[in-house]
């Protein structure tokens, strides 16, 4: 499955790696520290802005149909153009009706490795 490459948000996203880092404290107050994942994961958080409802009811069919989290897709980079397979972080989905045309989308994609 493929992110239409018309939905790209109005640039209001931010981009960074993540890590998992598991840690225990002991009782005596030192940690042990364990990472999880080899690498590291990006993240991207989108914000659309004014979105068209038209365009947000098409969004919101592609998140039902993957299921939230579950299903995966590849995904293109606007602002670099590299393309990462990646999931939504969250299993919920909130459209925000500015006007009955116009909707406000904000939501995060994990890579998955």
């Amino acid at each position: 499955m493929a992110w239409n490459a018309n939905w790209s948000p109005q640039f209001v996203y931010t981009y960074g790696p993540q890590f998992k880092t598991e840690i225990t404290e002991f009782e005596t107050g030192k940690e042990q520290r364990r990472q999880k994942w080899s690498t590291d994961r990006k993240r991207f958080h989108l914000v659309y802005n004014a979105l068209p409802a038209a365009t947000a009811a098409l969004i919101l069919a592609e998140f039902e149909t993957m299921k939230g989290a579950y299903a995966t897709m590849s995904w293109t980079n606007p602002a670099d153009t590299t393309s990462y397979t990646v999931r939504f972080v969250e299993d919920s989905l909130q459209l925000q009706y500015l006007t009955t045309s116009a909707v406000r989308l904000e939501f995060d994609f994990i890579e998955v490795i």
